[in-house]
């Protein structure tokens, strides 16, 4: 399954991260996604579940209304 978590900065957003990680590998015995594990922000824009979000907007990506 997906998720975001949203933290205030970069430091939480990168302890938060190590938490997770930490939880699913040793609690669940799962592990996250290289390709879809990053630390962006609001102003970068990101996309999730088929929509670009951004600090002003919430678009859905082309290639979903494909």
């Amino acid at each position: 399954d997906d998720f975001v978590v949203m933290c205030n900065n970069r430091t939480q957003a990168e302890e938060a991260l190590i938490l997770v990680r930490s939880h699913l590998e040793n609690e669940l015995k799962l592990k996250l996604s290289p390709e879809k594990t990053h630390i962006a922000t609001f102003s970068e824009g990101f996309e999730f579940l088929g929509f670009k979000l951004r600090s002003n907007s919430r678009t859905m990506r082309e290639k979903s209304v494909e």
